[in-house]
């Protein structure tokens, strides 16, 4: 079982981490809180496989190439650091820290090689796992935040995290892929076009070109992806947890469109009437063209799993 700890990070540096964990509540208390990055391995955190230690250690510049004329960045060989498969670079990160599309593209062995940290082995000790993601962003002339995100793994998936990459694609990766395009296919779809709709007064024509309504509606997309995120990887493993396309595999799914997604995209919908610029009897035929607009392209999108739209 390899641990992954990051106490405190040096604004002035850029750096991630990504690996397997214990739960921070059973991590080694001998681990020093100077350390920016402590990577251990074995049943007590006393075996180091990795160290990046505080400012006064040395510090690993990322190496360069020349190819015509052009620097090429090339991976520095840190056990925690996952590399882009097609461009053969490691891993960048921008402020938008670690959201579920990000990790969901890490854990997709087709995109990018996985750290060798991110392995759970036959030795590692076993009990409660969580994947460690964390690092600090460097701008262009400032830092962008430290960012770390912890999720725990069932102890039933451990054999989906056991598999080697060079097998190919992993069921997981699939079914993550399947339901980020699930909820592109909500925002863009339905959610997307409700929003104008509603903005628009119901137009006959919506025009998506509309500035003031764009910018409307980017809010409630945002708060959208927010609430997904909030609990995508729950959700996504009780799905991997049954075997691919079966009845019960396809329930999980059936029942997190239907009653997650179709929900929170009604929520948004909802938030967005309180700002509608219209009154009277203008403002019930938007709400009423929004929400028509919304359940029906949802229904559209997924018919061989919806069966009802949701409650009012």
């Amino acid at each position: 079982m390899t641990r992954s700890t990051n106490q405190q990070a040096d604004a002035g540096c850029c750096g991630l981490s990504l690996g397997m964990a214990k739960p921070l509540s059973i991590l080694d208390s001998s681990t020093p809180i100077t350390s920016r990055y402590a990577v251990g391995c074995g049943c007590e955190m006393k075996t180091t496989a990795s160290w990046r230690g505080s400012s006064d250690a040395a510090r690993i510049n990322q190496p360069k190439a020349k190819h015509q004329g052009k620097d090429f960045t090339l991976p520095t060989g840190d056990p925690w650091t996952p590399i882009e498969k097609d461009s053969g670079k490691p891993l960048t990160l921008d402020g938008s820290g670690f959201h579920y599309r990000r990790i969901v593209n890490l854990l997709d062995s087709q995109k990018f090689i996985p750290a060798p940290l991110q392995t759970v082995f036959d030795a590692d000790t076993k009990g409660p796992m969580q994947m460690v993601f964390a690092a600090v962003v460097r701008g262009q002339g400032e830092t962008q935040g430290y960012h770390e995100r912890r999720i725990a793994i069932p102890e039933r998936l451990r054999p989906a995290f056991m598999r080697n990459a060079s097998t190919g694609d992993s069921d997981m990766a699939r079914v993550a892929r399947d339901r980020v395009d699930a909820v592109s296919k909500i925002a863009s779809t339905a959610l997307r076009p409700a929003l104008f709709a509603l903005y628009q007064a119901a137009a006959e024509n919506i025009d998506f070109k509309d500035p003031k309504a764009k910018a409307k509606a980017e809010t409630f997309l945002n708060q959208f992806e927010s609430a997904v995120d909030e609990d995508f990887f729950d959700h996504l493993f009780d799905e991997v947890s049954e075997p691919t396309g079966s009845a019960a595999a396809n329930e999980y799914r059936r029942r997190w469109i239907e009653e997650c997604l179709w929900p929170r995209a009604r929520n948004e919908l909802a938030a967005a009437e309180v700002g509608s610029p219209f009154s009277g009897v203008r403002c019930y035929r938007a709400r009423g063209a929004a929400k028509a607009k919304l359940d029906g392209a949802i229904v559209k999108a997924f018919p061989d799993l919806l069966k009802r739209k949701p409650a009012a």
